[in-house]
């Protein structure tokens, strides 16, 4: 009985290991309609290059995706390399929420019907992609109340390089 019930395929996860499969869950990123959303733990240069990034964020401004990103001191903190190269994109913009806010572990974007979440420490790199319109339609909402959570904090002193 259980065989003859109709398959739903409503939801679709792919899991990615390694900096290559980060930088494909990017690369998926630039196909997004309109805009993109999410959390920062750490800054993507550090992972996937200052090369590829640069080709991330032309292809996102290619695309005409809008992006809009939460920042928390330990992206802050991971900018603080010497080999840091601050990139611009066009049409974004970002907000500061404190580590005691908002602890990020990894980096959550939302785009689509998709949710990215991609995590690197150590030797540990993977990425999922969940492709759900509900799932996706969740987070959005919850980023949208931190977004607005976020216009009550100003960078920290320490942090006035990063102004937006």
């Amino acid at each position: 009985i259980v065989r003859s019930l109709p398959q739903n395929n409503s939801t679709q996860v792919r899991y990615y290991r390694g900096i290559a499969g980060i930088k494909q869950i990017l690369w998926n990123e630039t196909k997004a309609h309109q805009q993109l959303i999410g959390y920062t733990h750490r800054n993507l240069q550090e992972i996937v290059g200052h090369k590829y990034f640069e080709e991330y964020a032309k292809a996102l401004e290619k695309n005409g995706v809008v992006t809009r990103d939460l920042r928390c001191d330990s992206f802050l903190d991971s900018s603080d390399s010497p080999d840091f190269v601050r990139r611009h994109i066009e049409s974004s913009a970002w907000r500061y929420l404190p580590d005691s806010v908002m602890h990020l572990t990894h980096n959550l974007d939302v785009y689509n019907d998709i949710v990215a979440i991609y995590y690197w420490q150590n030797n540990d790199v993977m990425g999922i992609e969940i492709q759900n319109q509900l799932i996706a339609d969740m987070q959005r909402s919850i980023f949208e109340t931190l977004w607005k959570l976020a216009e009550n904090y100003k960078l920290p002193e320490k942090y006035k390089r990063f102004e937006r």
